[in-house]
């Protein structure tokens, strides 16, 4: 018995179209070329001659996963990753050009958030004693221990005409002080935090229906009227 893959060329990459979900000692690969109207199929002698040129520029020999194209130096590693790829749809992955950045232009369509608070904590690290997990189980491991020390907030609201920025800093007086729960009863009690959510978050705004909307509003009703009938 052997697998049959396909895959298709389109402006100088190869992608995989059909991956046998089979997993048999003897494989084929086949590459589909097609110019619109012939279509032909070509041998695939080797996976990692036909992929080298779009992959890297070293000479090197590569293990290639069918179902994503990623490659790998040796062959255990690819083994390692097929353990979860074989459970996904086969696709080839594409990632930006070196150098590529999105953009956000369409500043008019952002919402507008009435209030933020940037928080900050500094911890002390302490070392953890454990007891030596059991190799044939998997396991975190647990070295260290982030203790809170001190803690540094900052309100800012979209209006400081209104509500003037606010900075507040915190530091433990004792080893045995909650500063995590101290910053959440800090801001529980900041008088700011609950005037910005009584005027702008608690209750929301009644919707102002227009000739058009009330219209659309009869039709949708009327339709579900005649479909439930």
């Amino acid at each position: 018995m052997i697998s049959v893959n396909l895959f298709g060329y389109e402006k100088g990459y190869v992608y995989p179209l059909r991956i046998s979900s089979k997993h048999r000692e003897r494989v084929a690969d086949l590459l589909l070329i097609s110019d619109d109207e012939k279509q032909h199929y070509c041998l695939i002698k080797s996976l990692s001659r036909l992929l080298a040129s779009q992959v890297s520029k070293t000479k090197w020999k590569r293990y290639y996963c069918r179902r994503c194209l990623n490659s790998y130096t040796r062959e255990d590693k690819l083994e390692h990753h097929q353990e979860y790829c074989n459970n996904h749809e086969s696709v080839r992955i594409v990632l930006p050009e070196p150098g590529t950045m999105l953009g956000f232009k369409n500043y008019n369509r952002s919402m507008r958030h009435p209030s933020d608070v940037y928080a900050d904590f500094e911890s002390f690290i302490k070392p953890i004693d454990t007891c030596q997990p059991d190799p044939c189980k998997s396991y975190t491991e647990k070295y260290q221990h982030h203790v809170p020390s001190s803690i540094c907030y900052y309100i800012k609201c979209f209006d400081d005409k209104d509500y003037s920025p606010k900075l507040v800093v915190y530091t433990a007086q004792s080893e045995d002080d909650d500063v995590a729960q101290k910053f959440i009863d800090m801001l529980e009690e900041e008088e700011d935090i609950k005037q910005i959510y009584e005027e702008h978050l608690r209750f929301p705004k009644e919707m102002k229906y227009t000739k058009l909307m009330t219209y659309v509003s009869k039709q949708q009703l009327n339709v579900i009227f005649v479909e439930v009938n």
